[in-house]
C-alpha cells in the first residue's frame, strides 16, 4: 500500500491558500480531489489542485460546493490520477447517497506504469464510504 493521506476542509479562499502553502503537493503535484454540497459531489484531478480549486466556484453547478478532499501521495502521476478519478465518480454513482455531478467517467481502463499502486487508496476509500 501506499503512503496517502486524505486532506480535507472547507473549500473557500483564504483556507484554501493556507492548505497550499504547507503542502507543495498542492499547487505541484498529480492529486485527486474531491468536492461536495447540498447532496452532490464533483470528483476532479489536477497537477495544481490550489488553481483548480479556485475555478469551480465560477461554474453554476458547482457555486453550493464547500467541502473539499484531497487525496495526496508521493506515487501519484499523471496517469494514476485520472483512473483514480474515473473509478471514483463509478463508486459515488452507484451508491446513490449523492448527486455527482462529473459529465463523465474520467479515463477508464487504460494501462500505464504502476498501475496497481493506487489499489491501496482504492480499498482505503472502499472502506470509508
Amino acid at each position: 500500500m501506499t503512503n496517502f493521506r486524505i486532506e480535507s476542509g472547507p473549500f473557500v479562499g483564504a483556507q484554501l491558500e493556507a492548505r497550499g502553502s504547507g503542502d507543495a503537493r498542492f499547487r505541484n503535484w498529480p492529486v485527486v480531489y474531491t468536492l461536495d454540497g447540498d447532496g452532490h459531489v464533483y470528483v476532479g484531478e489536477s497537477r495544481n489542485a490550489i488553481a483548480r480549486l479556485r475555478q469551480h466556484p465560477a461554474t453554476v453547478n458547482k457555486r453550493d460546493l464547500r467541502g473539499a478532499r484531497v487525496v495526496l501521495d508521493e506515487t501519484f502521476n499523471k496517469s494514476v490520477c485520472p483512473d483514480l478519478e474515473s473509478y471514483l465518480i463509478r463508486l459515488l454513482a452507484g451508491d446513490g447517497r449523492l448527486t455527482v455531478l462529473n459529465r463523465n467517467e474520467s479515463q477508464t481502463n487504460a494501462d500505464y506504469y504502476a498501475r496497481g499502486l493506487p489499489e491501496g487508496v482504492h480499498r482505503h476509500l472502499r472502506c470509508a464510504a
